[in-house]
């Protein structure tokens, strides 16, 4: 049927986001995202345009998949709350490459607007109301176009779908650390409403023993927590920051290579770490924070062993996590400082510290997603590639995997890098 397609989702599928696409003879659509995850799923029902149309949400947690399906629609959900119960709400919809910014507010069963959120992590919103009363409450989504237009107005359409999980019970917002090492078991604490605070609560034991090799991120589970997180997983050791490290005399001692896990808490905090290098010796250092959500924007400071800072980095590749690559002036001792470019601090100001000695590598990409070569033609494929950290190997560009119809040549790259034409 045009339009519909029936989907068969393993029982060992992984949860979590994977890409999708249509192709046939005449090309190939765009990759789109497709998200298996572990609550049951349920559809928006319409009308529900208004608080008095709202739909009756009665089993939690779930998933709502829905529609804004006209310009200036909103969707309306009756959840009922008893007192002291927390209801937390979360929309993917920026996320899916849905063209739209998406709003939450919710009414309480007087009507009244008592939470707000327009963005979370990203422009997708994430909500969270513990009840004050009990009674029928609502919760309105409706969303504003992206890319931003020229007038200001609620937005709507066909491709303007969204997913909104809904949970009552425990709902973790993140755990800490914040990444864990491949092949260990390594317990995390999960901090979020109904779980805990940063000293006390709910700890997971998170199995990172038989991972694939490539795999990146992990997922966090734990009995009664209604939620799933997915995390960084990497082969560095991994160590935890141990307060009081505010000054150089109470730098924590570090190995490199490895991460280092740590809060910026209370408001102000700078952590410092030391470590000794030989002279010209070369590291790279980097926080990892804002990139996994994280509210803190991180700066990052070497400093001597007088405490004189020698070199400094804010933002990185146009996220607010910085990146140095330093080498040592003389042989001895030095020091990492980790702080908020303006002074913030908190619970929730996680970052992940990596230490690590530059290793020569090298990174290739192409600008399409797809290539269409018609019967008796040739099409060209761009392939660029970045030499890093001195690699000087001979690198060839092969492309793997074709039809036996279709041939393609090799290209050598030179020894700058740079773009490759097969």
């Amino acid at each position: 049927t045009k339009g519909k397609l029936t989907v068969q989702i393993a029982t060992n599928a992984p949860l979590g986001p994977h890409l999708i696409r249509f192709y046939n003879q005449d090309g190939a659509s765009l990759p789109r995202c497709f998200v298996v995850g572990h609550l049951e799923e349920n559809p928006e029902k319409e009308p529900n345009d208004s608080a008095g149309q709202a739909q009756l949400i009665e089993k939690l947690p779930t998933v709502i998949n829905g529609r804004l399906e006209k310009s200036g629609d909103d969707d309306s959900f009756a959840i009922n709350l008893k007192t002291g119960q927390w209801l937390v709400a979360a929309v993917n919809a920026y996320a899916l490459d849905s063209p739209m910014d998406p709003v939450l507010q919710l009414l309480d069963p007087h009507g009244t607007k008592i939470a707000f959120n327009h963005d979370g992590r990203s422009l997708d919103p994430f909500l969270a109301y513990q009840a004050k009363e009990a009674g029928r409450f609502v919760l309105q989504l409706f969303a504003f176009a992206y890319p931003p237009q020229s007038d200001i107005r609620f937005t709507g359409g066909n491709a303007a779908v969204y997913r909104l999980a809904l949970s009552t019970g425990s709902f973790a917002k993140y755990a800490f650390p914040a990444g864990v090492q491949r092949g260990r078991k390594t317990p995390v604490h999960l901090v979020g409403w109904s779980v805990g605070t940063t000293g006390q609560g709910i700890v997971a034991q998170v199995d990172a023993a038989h991972l694939e090799p490539d795999a990146e991120l992990v997922t966090v589970a734990a009995p009664g927590v209604r939620n799933l997180l997915r995390i960084p997983v990497g082969d560095l050791p991994e160590e935890r920051e141990i307060e009081p490290n505010n000054s150089l005399d109470l730098a924590q001692p570090v190995s490199v290579p490895g991460v280092l896990n740590g809060r910026i808490d209370p408001a102000g905090d700078e952590d410092r770490f030391v470590f000794t290098a030989r002279k010209e010796e070369r590291f790279r250092f980097q926080v990892r924070s804002a990139g996994l959500g994280f509210p803190l924007d991180a700066v990052l400071k070497v400093e001597d062993s007088a405490g004189k800072e020698l070199v400094r980095g804010d933002d990185s590749s146009g996220v607010a996590d910085p990146e140095l690559n330093w080498t040592a002036p003389a042989d001895g001792s030095y020091f990492l400082a980790v702080s908020d470019l303006i002074k913030r601090g908190g619970g929730d100001y996680v970052y992940r510290l990596e230490l690590r000695r530059p290793s020569a590598d090298f990174r290739a990409f192409v600008d399409g997603h797809a290539f269409r070569v018609e019967p008796g033609k040739t099409a060209e494929m761009k392939v660029n590639v970045t030499r890093l950290d001195g690699f000087q190997g001979k690198l060839n560009v092969v492309i793997d995997g074709l039809p036996d119809e279709v041939n393609a040549t090799t290209g050598s790259v030179s020894d700058k890098g740079g773009e490759v034409k097969l």
